[in-house]
């Protein structure tokens, strides 16, 4: 009894040996991401974005998700593959971080050396059967023309270049005590096909105050349908969200859609007119 006791200790006395012998010698590599570039055509719209993360790949293997700027730890030496997926906030929640599903993965080899330190500066491009039905940068002109509230004082026009997002024009809505409500569709119906694969509507914005955007569904023979649901928080400077409408197109299952945007005055604030800015509108599916 007593030797199958010695043995089975010092099984086991080597085994924790060779365990912390292992972790001793896994030193790891290490990669740094300040950032990410979005690089884009000119019928891709805005190159600006709010990719906060980056879905990292070692020899097709997973090591993490990091919010940028990382220092990120490999257990590879070598030539060793990296591959960098973008990652976003879903429906601008923090607790739904999501990788960016429409962007190539940046690819690239490193000779990674132990407690060495590289550096990456990822540059991410869409994917070539990635579609864009609706782009709006307000340059100029724009498109949220068809007045659904009533009220021609409530509308969405240009702003100043001093306060445009970026190029020259900016949206601008304003609403107050006496024009208290705003919806505003887009001037043409744009189809978007019902796929297994993700739609999203994204837009950069600063607001006085909560407001909706969304769609307007179309079927043949039907009334047109408020798809208007997806709430926007108030920011006082310009922000990206990032809105996953792919079980909502693809239930509605429209023929063709509309963008849309609402907003409604609040009176318990002290402003008496509330702002909404907007640029940058893109919808993109595969």
């Amino acid at each position: 009894m007593f030797r199958k006791l010695f043995l089975v200790t010092i099984a086991l006395i080597t085994f924790s040996s060779c365990a912390k012998l292992d972790q001793q010698e896994a030193i790891p590599s290490y990669v740094y991401i300040p950032s990410l570039k979005l690089q884009v055509s000119p019928d891709q719209g805005s190159s600006f974005h709010q990719f906060k993360d980056v879905w990292v790949y070692a020899n097709n293997e997973y090591v993490g998700a990091y919010e940028m700027p990382a220092i990120i730890p490999i257990v590879s030496s070598g030539n060793t593959e990296i591959k960098i997926y973008a990652g976003f906030r879903k429906n601008g929640m923090v607790t739904q971080p999501t990788r960016y599903p429409f962007l190539e993965p940046f690819i690239v080899n490193v000779d990674l050396e132990q407690t060495k330190t590289d550096t990456l500066r990822p540059v991410l491009i869409y994917g070539s059967d990635v579609k864009f039905p609706f782009i709006e940068d307000f340059e100029r002109i724009h498109f949220f023309n068809e007045e659904i509230d009533g009220d021609q004082e409530t509308k969405v026009i240009l702003t100043s270049a001093a306060e445009a997002f970026e190029g020259v024009n900016s949206g601008e809505i304003t609403v107050s005590n006496n024009h208290p409500i705003l919806e505003a569709w887009y001037d043409i119906p744009k189809p978007i096909p019902v796929n297994p694969n993700q739609v999203y509507l994204e837009l950069h914005y600063k607001s006085d105050i909560p407001f909706y955007v969304g769609f307007i569904g179309y079927k043949n023979g039907e009334s047109p349908t408020r798809l208007i649901n997806a709430l926007v928080l108030p920011k006082s400077s310009w922000n990206k969200i990032y809105f996953d409408f792919t079980d909502i197109l693809n239930n509605y299952r429209g023929v063709s859609y509309k963008l849309a945007v609402a907003a409604a005055f609040i009176q318990d604030t002290a402003k008496t007119d509330q702002h909404i800015y907007l640029d940058n509108f893109k919808v993109t599916h595969r």
